[in-house]
């Protein structure tokens, strides 16, 4: 580069123009960015992310499942006209979505998991943006479904051809999550039921983040998470480590949104000031930013792990058995 400038400098010439010195700087982070692209097109990321986006669209059609039992028992328990209102339409309309974006992740069919993933997630941030300015008190409760759909949907986005997830997770791995889907939902009937039959008089119930879990939904969630930890561990290594870092940004979404929330709880609630773009900025980039941290150490760890194998390799006594003609020009 520097004999192409001297050779094409003007006489008396010192130092680059501007739009020399700008094509350089462009050109080298062109450079550097079309070699940090390639390392997604490993196999494992597309694995990866297959796998994510089956997942999370379950665990998104759980939640919406969840959100049906509480008006469903309420409605059971006390019967109209006195009883509450039953589920909205809209309400029953996402369950079918998500249902759907299941079933087309499940059996491949990724471009149509990826257009009602895309929907499911715009129509969820549409509401949160809502939602978020005029209830602060728990804005994390509210950004996780956001983040974990926005995830899920660029997942399924993810070009995958002949990736088909069950088969990377497989049969132990989708009985580990079935178990786990059927705790999450008995826990969820278990508290609504609690609170609508008892109103609030179980022992042992844990206020968190606005709602109330009680000791037996809190078990019924712990062996759903430890079902789903069994079945992650039977995943891969390098798809695992993949699938961690692609879902890294959801829990950063939450931290953000607790600060956030930590802020509105140190003011009044009227305060305007406090709904500004800076924290919507962060709590877009943060999730981002750490994950673009993630992927570069793990391609460090892998690099370095690489050179460590080729060095033992190499440190081997026996390192050329099996090919008796290497074998041989080394001993000559």
């Amino acid at each position: 580069m520097l004999g192409v400038l001297l050779a094409d400098a003007r006489p008396g010439q010192r130092r680059p123009t501007v739009g020399e010195a700008a094509d350089l700087v462009l050109s080298g982070l062109g450079t550097r960015l079309a070699a940090g692209l390639r390392g997604f097109r490993d196999r494992s990321w597309a694995e990866a992310a297959a796998t994510v986006g089956l997942l999370g669209a379950s665990l998104l059609l759980l939640h919406r499942l969840l959100r049906l039992t509480g008006p469903l028992i309420a409605g059971a328990y006390w019967p109209p006209p006195n009883g509450p209102a039953g589920p909205s339409v809209q309400l029953g309309l996402s369950v079918l979505t998500c249902l759907a974006v299941v079933i087309a992740a499940a059996t491949g069919l990724r471009r149509t998991a990826a257009v009602l993933g895309w929907a499911v997630a715009i129509a969820q941030a549409l509401t949160v943006v809502t939602y978020l300015p005029a209830n602060p008190m728990a804005p994390s409760y509210a950004v996780w479904p956001v983040a974990l759909g926005l995830v899920t949907a660029a997942a399924l986005s993810v070009p995958a051809a002949g990736v088909v997830a069950t088969r990377i997770i497989g049969g132990r791995g989708l009985v580990l999550f079935g178990v786990a889907a059927v705790a999450v939902l008995a826990a969820g009937v278990f508290r609504d039921a609690t609170i609508v039959g008892t109103a609030f008089s179980w022992p042992g119930g844990l206020a968190l983040y606005g709602r109330v879990f009680f000791v037996p939904d809190l078990l019924l969630y712990l062996v759903a998470g430890l079902c789903a930890l069994l079945a992650v561990a039977r995943v891969p290594g390098p798809v695992r480590r993949r699938m961690a870092l692609i879902l890294l940004p959801v829990p950063v979404a939450v931290l953000a949104a607790d600060s956030w929330g930590a802020g509105f709880l140190d003011a009044q609630l009227g305060d305007v000031s406090y709904v500004s773009a800076d924290r919507w900025v962060t709590m877009a980039m943060a999730p981002v930013l750490t994950f673009l941290i993630g992927v570069a150490l793990l391609r460090r760890r892998e690099r370095t792990l690489r050179l460590l194998a080729l060095g033992r390799r190499a440190d081997h006594p026996d390192w050329t058995a099996g090919r008796p003609d290497e074998g041989t020009d080394r001993g000559r």
